[in-house]
């Protein structure tokens, strides 16, 4: 870095060692392009190396995710995620050893380079910043850490205490102000790293949560409500009410000469191993379409729906998710085999690599899914867009009007066509859609368990699918998950159809307040259950504790 600066000064490179901190001050204040576009080109290295060495961080990387943000005072760094293959369990002894090669705090006694690069930028100093916002006198980054004989793993409660760190490091009391680091990355970065291992879910949400989505100042959506207002009260041109709006938005916020020649240049502000593919879930009246007005002509764009419905036919029974996730267009659209395409040529890539739709256009197999996104819509707020949005996600068709029978509900067709969720069936990638068939899994249970309440005589919709319960068996794709009905399936809906007519009418009163719970109108239910011995009250408190789990599982 201090090289490029002295390149773009106009002055001797072997000058960099002997720059006192004032003069490297003063040529980044000077030069904030370089800096942006050398540390693009820094951190476009460091990917290409984890990449590379399979060793560095345990394991080969296979998916990662970075976002560069910029401190108050400008200077760029990089907030990242990476996925890792091959890696033990960090509660064994081989996962404690992997965390121990990969992250240290040691002061690197028998390393005189590294020990130095060590003292330089790894270890910690109290600044007006670590007590920001706190009413004690405790540094908000945990300095000094506490002194370990042995490297230990902490549970999901103690993460958060532990301000998001998944485990402690041995260090003895001398490495206590030393941050935790990578041998390997810092002798090649020689700038401050923070490396920590995240060993589950709450790790991992802990650190997206608190650095990676940092948000915009709380004010900013305010003044954004008022200028859109503002802007719409004047009228003209969209575009002068859009740039209104736009310099609102600037006023509101501190925006450095590193992050304008970012912007600037069109530089990556965050990067990611998988593209994101976004569904719009609702029904087709509430959809925005993008026209084209081209000449004369005034059609419509093709969106993931229209592409999806002229999918050839040997992937007729391909949901709309899995087509989406899988697929991508390419900029080439007609597909035509006498023409000898060039695009293709130069891509070296085989047809293979193609699916022709019915229209005669193409789209391109991804390399890796893409991660899914809908529209997100709850049980509470939306009932009927709720289950419209997994049937049309989940669920194949040609035609989307024929999803629903005439003068059917959302919730009635989910629970009709419960079979036919792509998730559920044993042929689905569980990398691709374990969160989606999670999801099926307790909306079901919630559909049913309601369904069954209402009519207590006809208690027989199986909440089973194919014949048997789906359950993936992959227990590494989430932690953080609701518990399956401790009561299986068959026997839930057995015993609701045994209740007495008593049993029945307590049974009902309480899934009423239930549903009207999960529709957002307030009320207290209050009920003093008696009987004697032997009258079933334990029985009618168990399946009511069962019902009220299946109705508010979450999604």
């Amino acid at each position: 870095m201090t090289k490029a600066l002295l390149i773009a000064d106009g002055r001797d490179v072997n000058q960099a060692e002997n720059l006192s901190f004032p003069e490297r001050l003063q040529l980044v204040q000077k030069y904030p392009v370089v800096v942006s576009r050398q540390f693009s080109v820094r951190v476009n290295a460091l990917m290409r190396f984890l990449k590379r060495d399979p060793d560095c961080l345990g394991g080969p990387v296979v998916d990662f995710w970075y976002r560069i943000e910029f401190q108050n005072r400008g200077s760029p760094h990089l907030h990242m995620l990476v996925w890792c293959d091959n890696i033990p369990d960090f509660s064994t002894q081989e996962g404690i050893e992997v965390i121990e090669r990969v992250v240290s705090c040691s002061l690197m006694p028998n390393d005189s380079v590294l020990q130095k690069l060590i003292k330089d930028v790894q270890i910690h100093k109290h600044t007006a910043t670590c007590y920001k916002n706190r009413n004690d006198s405790h540094c908000r980054f945990g300095f000094p850490r506490p002194a370990y004989e042995t490297t230990i793993c902490l549970g999901p409660d103690e993460v958060l205490s532990n301000n998001g760190r998944f485990c402690c490091l041995k260090r003895t009391v001398d490495e206590s102000m030393v941050n935790n680091y990578n041998p390997t990355l810092l002798s090649l970065w020689k700038g401050n790293i923070d490396v920590q291992p995240c060993g589950n879910v709450t790790a991992v949400a802990y650190y997206v949560a608190k650095y990676a989505s940092k948000c915009e100042p709380h004010d900013t959506g305010e003044v954004v409500r008022e200028a859109v207002v503002k802007a719409k009260r004047q009228g003209g041109p969209v575009w002068n009410q859009l740039f209104a709006v736009s310099m609102a938005i600037l006023s509101q916020r501190l925006v450095s000469a590193p992050e304008c020649a970012y912007r600037l240049c069109h530089l990556p502000l965050k990067m990611s191993s998988r593209k994101t593919v976004f569904i719009n879930s609702c029904k087709p009246n509430e959809r925005f379409r993008l026209l084209r007005f081209d000449g004369d002509d005034t059609s419509i764009y093709n969106n993931i729906f229209d592409r999806y419905v002229l999918r050839p036919d040997e992937l007729e029974d391909l949901s709309l998710a899995e087509f989406a996730v899988r697929f991508e267009t390419v900029s080439n659209l007609i597909w035509n085999e006498d023409d000898g395409d060039e695009e293709l040529r130069s891509e070296d890539v085989t047809p293979a690599r193609f699916i022709r739709l019915r229209d005669n256009t193409r789209m391109r197999i991804r390399n890796k899914s893409a991660v899914l996104r809908t529209r997100y819509f709850t049980l509470n707020s939306d009932k009927e867009a709720y289950y419209y949005s997994l049937l049309v996600c989940h669920v194949p068709f040609r035609d989307e009007s024929e999803l629903l029978l005439e003068e059917e509900t959302a919730e009635e067709c989910f629970i009709r066509r419960q079979r036919e969720f792509r998730p559920l069936h044993g042929n689905v990638s569980a990398e691709e859609f374990a969160h989606a068939e999670q999801m099926i899994q307790q909306a079901l249970a919630q559909a049913v368990a309601l369904n069954a309440a209402r009519n207590t005589h006809d208690v027989d919709a199986p909440l089973i699918c194919g014949g048997e319960q789906i359950v993936n068996n992959d227990d590494n794709y989430c932690e953080d998950v609701c518990e399956r009905s401790a009561m299986p399936d068959e026997v839930f809906l057995g015993n609701i159809r045994s209740l007495n007519v008593q049993q029945r009418d307590l049974f009902q009163k309480v899934s009423a307040a239930v549903e009207m719970d999960l529709q957002g109108q307030e009320g207290q239910l209050l009920l003093f259950i008696t009987g004697g011995a032997g009258s079933g009250k334990s029985f009618v408190l168990k399946l009511l504790v069962e019902h009220i789990k299946r109705c508010y599982a979450r999604c």
